[in-house]
């Protein structure tokens, strides 16, 4: 036995800082997207600082160039679409249409006092204004009162008048905020640093990549990393981004006979080993076998903010650690549009106000995003999606929040979990449901000192169905 081979599966500071002085430093696309949430000073630091000192060894695959400029626009377009929800609601938006909501409620308002003030002041005139009867009250009581409401009246037509011109001025200014953003847009300067600061490799032919695929069938169907969890996510050559990725990066290491740093965002199983807490602790061991009989040398794996804290560290960027912080902070929407059909059905479904925030070390545990109130002392509410129509799927999911609840509650005051469970498909919703309906899931549930409540669900063309409800005894849709 030979305890040293086992030294490329950890790693320590004497390596750690190897690998910062000498590897090859590769970005995946999510890493890279970030830039354009942080502030563009924070951007440019980090470039001026952070790449400054990887001089030459800063490198993209060229899939990774692809999906990148792929998806750029998409991001680019997100603070032009928040002027837009200033202005008008937005289904998938919950907190949007504030000008169209004051305008609603200026009309309510005007209904309100038309309809009921008015109504019942003019039915009280008309109980009590009859001499021969009782009630009686003299006339003269109402007048000065029938003044003030004809003067609300007036009033509240000249309110609308100047909420009308208030209106338009928002829109005006709205238009020259979107134009001026639009014109930033063209003169990208988080594009034009990574042009300056990041080599692209050479890419794999449409052959090569044919054969992949191949290799990918296999790799999928065992679970072997990188990018199995893609599988049922996407379509042809797509699902295997991840892999040609990985492909590329090992020929261009293997061509430079060098070590390399992978700085990759996606906290997920077919990158990472995770701790019992969905925690990433390093490359999963495959990659680093894989790595090192191709190529010889040493692979290690960061998330942006670790990488930038190390980068400080081991090659003295000086980096401000305000940088550091900000880009901890970040919060990445994923599948933003989905997230936005959730969040408002949930508002909807539970009727209470509420935040939503992205956690990627949820995501790590099959938990795409959590919800609770602003005063987070309502619910807490996780969404999972699964790929396989289970049982197993659903009692993994509901054993996390019992094993992690006393946490979870310090953490957030929740009085209810919801954990909810959404199939990838009808057909593996449905099995959910069919499952789960032939399980005694009312007595699991009732086992536990959670309170938790499950659902699963289906999104169909935006609208969310509803197959089980462990509230109900029946299923409810």
């Amino acid at each position: 036995m030979k305890p040293e081979n086992f030294n490329i599966f950890r790693i320590n500071e004497k390596d750690e800082k190897k690998l910062f002085k000498t590897a090859l430093v590769f970005f995946d696309t999510s890493s890279l997207l970030d830039f354009y949430y942080y502030s563009e000073e924070n951007s440019l630091e980090i470039f001026n600082k952070t790449f400054k000192a990887l001089k030459n060894r800063v490198l993209i695959s060229k899939h990774t160039e692809f999906e990148f400029l792929k998806n750029r626009n998409t991001v680019l377009q997100k603070p032009i679409k928040t002027y837009d929800s200033l202005l008008n609601i937005n289904k998938t938006q919950k907190d949007s249409g504030h000008i169209d909501k004051i305008g609603d409620i200026i009309k309510d308002t005007q209904k309100q006092l038309n309809k009921n003030l008015l109504g019942q002041f003019n039915t009280l005139k008309e109980k009590t204004t009859k001499a021969d009867k009782h009630p009686f009250i003299e006339p003269k009581v109402y007048i000065e009162f029938e003044n003030k409401i004809s003067l609300l009246n007036k009033y509240l037509e000249t309110f609308e008048k100047n909420f009308s011109s208030f209106k338009d001025t928002m829109q005006e200014e709205v238009d020259k905020k979107k134009k001026l953003l639009q014109k930033s847009l063209e003169k990208d300067k988080i594009l034009e640093q990574l042009k300056k600061s990041i080599s692209t490799t050479d890419g794999l032919n449409f052959n090569e990549i044919l054969e992949l695929v191949k290799e990918g069938e296999i790799r999928y169907k065992n679970e072997i990393p990188p990018g199995y969890l893609d599988d049922e996510d996407k379509i042809g050559t797509q699902k295997y981004g991840d892999l040609i990725v990985w492909k590329e990066l090992l020929e261009e290491a293997k061509r430079k006979n060098s070590d390399t740093i992978l700085i990759i965002n996606d906290f997920k199983e077919d990158w990472w080993n995770l701790d019992k807490e969905g925690k990433p602790k390093g490359p999963r061991y495959e990659l680093i076998k894989e790595y090192n009989d191709y190529t010889g040398k040493r692979f290690w794996m960061y998330g942006i903010n670790e990488f930038l804290h190390k980068s400080k560290l081991y090659l003295d960027t000086k980096l401000e650690e305000t940088v550091i912080e900000e880009v901890k902070s970040v919060i990445r929407p994923w599948s933003q549009e989905e997230e936005g059909i959730i969040a408002d059905w949930v508002f909807t479904y539970f009727d209470e106000p509420a935040m939503l925030s992205f956690n990627p070390i949820q995501i790590d545990n099959g938990v795409d995003y959590e919800l609770t109130t602003m005063d987070k002392k309502s619910t807490f509410f996780q969404h999972k999606i699964s790929k396989k129509g289970k049982y197993s799927n659903l009692l993994l999911a509901i054993r996390y929040a019992q094993d992690n609840y006393r946490k979870l509650k310090s953490k957030f005051s929740f009085k209810k979990y919801v954990l909810v469970l959404e199939g990838s498909t009808f057909d593996i919703a449905n099995q959910l449901n069919n499952q789960t309906a032939k399980k005694n899931i009312q007595k699991l549930l009732r086992d536990t000192s959670v309170n938790i409540q499950v659902l699963i669900i289906h999104i169909e063309k935006r609208d969310v169905n509803v197959l089980f409800d462990s509230l109900n005894e029946k299923n409810v849709g």
